[in-house]
């Protein structure tokens, strides 16, 4: 009986291991997602710029 307890605790302590393991690999690619989105997000900012940019020069061009 105290031996399937000793093989029990070793498996849960197996089980937490490998949960963390696959927790820390999940904060990674979450971390890595926000900085994409954010990445993406920078070039989006800089390209409405562009565009409002773009379309105020074609604006005074018709205004002339």
């Amino acid at each position: 009986c105290e031996t399937k307890h000793r093989d029990l605790e070793r498996q849960i302590k197996r089980l937490f291991r490998r949960n963390g393991e696959q927790s820390s690999k999940c904060d990674a690619n979450y971390k890595e997602i926000i900085s994409e989105l954010h990445l993406a997000s920078e070039f989006v900012r800089h390209l409405s710029e562009e565009v409002k940019n773009s379309q105020d020069t074609i604006k005074e061009q018709n205004d002339k």
